[in-house]
């Protein structure tokens, strides 16, 4: 009889002790969930953060400067054709001089396409990631590469076309 008092007190004490133990192991469980979704919800955040950063921002993508820079290499473009069909038609060109402005049409050519390659990657989304204003400034180095293409393009043409007037007026 005081045998089983004493273990009917020590069953009680038990329980209430099991009773701490599964608050205890509650608090911590729900600690665990806690960390665990703050740290997925910060993991979340910085994947959206990086996602936007892969998503060209219309007003970029559509900016006057984009269009001057396609307008820029269209014309480049089409001056080096131009270029390389007045060098097959005149038959009274040196060659070294045919020589140099096919060199010249081909590092410009080259330079085209690098430039056009850049200018698709800067404003396609999903190719790099960038902030807008990293974008921004990527976009300004185009367009300032752009308009030295073509300039010195027109100065090719210029200087072509003064050749090839010196060269008919010695004949």
């Amino acid at each position: 009889s005081k045998q089983i008092q004493y273990l009917v007190r020590q069953i009680a004490e038990l329980q209430v002790y099991m009773g701490y133990l599964k608050k205890g192991y509650d608090i911590v469980q729900t600690g665990i969930h806690t960390v665990r979704d703050i740290k997925n919800g910060e993991f979340n955040l910085h994947s959206l953060y990086y996602g936007s950063l892969k998503t060209v921002n219309p007003k970029i993508r559509n900016s006057a400067q984009t269009a001057g820079i396609i307008v820029n290499l269209q014309y480049v473009t089409k001056s080096v054709a131009s270029l390389r069909k007045a060098i097959r038609e005149v038959n009274t060109l040196p060659e070294p001089h045919r020589q140099l402005i096919q060199q010249c049409c081909d590092k410009l050519t080259d330079d085209i396409d690098k430039t056009s390659r850049l200018l698709a990657d800067i404003i396609t989304s999903g190719t790099l990631q960038m902030s807008d204003d990293e974008r921004l400034n990527r976009i300004n180095a185009v367009y300032k590469k752009s308009i030295d293409q073509s300039v010195f393009v027109q100065q090719l043409l210029s200087q072509t076309i003064t050749l090839f007037q010196s060269i008919e007026q010695e004949q």
